[in-house]
This record gives C-alpha cells, sequence and structure tokens, in this order.
C-alpha cells in the first residue's frame, strides 16, 4: 500500500504554527544546510523539539546514535528524539514502538545556509523508517511540486 500524500500552499498551511517553530528550530543548527523537527502529539501539541546538531543532545543518545549510523550527522528527527523521557530512550535507540509517541507526527524544516527554505522530507535510510517503526501516523514536511514549495503532510 501506498502512503497517502495531502498537498497545502506553504503560506496557507493547516500547519503554519507547527512550522514556524520547527523554522527557528532549523535556525539553531550550525552546519551548511539546517534541519529542524518537532513532534507533535495526536492534540497537535508541541513536545519534542530538535536541531541536526549534537550540541542540543544528550550525550549518551549521541554516542549510540554514532555507532549505529557511522559517519553520519545526527539527524534533526533523532535530535527531537533524544530528548524523550529517560525510560523510553533505550527503546528509541533499539527502534521499538513507545505508546508517547504512536500516533504522533514528526514536522521538519530545512534552511540553507543562506535562509531559503528546501525540502525537508526525513530521510529515506535512517529516518523515515525508524519512525515508521516507533509508531508515528504522519510526516509534515516541504515538498517542491512543478517548482513551488508546498507543506506536505505524508501517512506511513
Amino acid at each position: 500500500m501506498e502512503a497517502k500524500i495531502t498537498l497545502f500552499p506553504l503560506n496557507d498551511s493547516p500547519y503554519g504554527k507547527e512550522l514556524e517553530v520547527a523554522r527557528k528550530e532549523a535556525e539553531k543548527s550550525h552546519y551548511k544546510i539546517r534541519h529542524g523537527a518537532l513532534i507533535v502529539d495526536k492534540k497537535r501539541e508541541i513536545f519534542l523539539m530538535g536541531s541536526n546538531s549534537h550540541q542540543d543532545s544528550t550525550w549518551h543518545f549521541w554516542i549510540s546514535y554514532s555507532r549505529r549510523y557511522p559517519k553520519r550527522m545526527f539527524h534533526a528527527e533523532f535530535s527531537a528524539l533524544a530528548k524523550i523521557p529517560r525510560k523510553d530512550v533505550l527503546k528509541i535507540l533499539k527502534l521499538e514502538p513507545v505508546n508517547i509517541l504512536r500516533d504522533a507526527t514528526v514536522v521538519t524544516y530545512r534552511l540553507s545556509k543562506t535562509g531559503v527554505t528546501g525540502v525537508s522530507r526525513p530521510c529515506p535510510k535512517i529516518c523515515w523508517p525508524a519512525l515508521k517503526t516507533l509508531g508515528f501516523k504522519d510526516a509534515v514536511y516541504i515538498t517542491r511540486y512543478h517548482g513551488e514549495i508546498l507543506v506536505a503532510r505524508e501517512y506511513f
């Protein structure tokens, strides 16, 4: 079964508030391509945020992540997941479903060093399979369609 995708104009998206917070998270990154991510619960309340920088993560999570994904940048989605309550951190690293993440939404935003918005779909090798396995319901991200920047909501 193929995932269902809904597209919205960037300036008229029902996820405007969440995307603005994700954008501010992306601005915290020190990398050339800056990503911000937030995890939103069923009631659309933001409860975890992160950017693609290991400086805002817990050190033990960063060590475990770098062993599992050597030579990989610390992705914004995992930076947000690193801030999960301590009792669930090992489950996250083992990619076991966690109750508080069931039916949650991940919102991602990408900025270039000059501040240009770019495609921010979670990566297909690390983040997308991990989010799906952890029980997320959907992802909201920036995409391009026929040259236009849009907001996509894609179900896992």
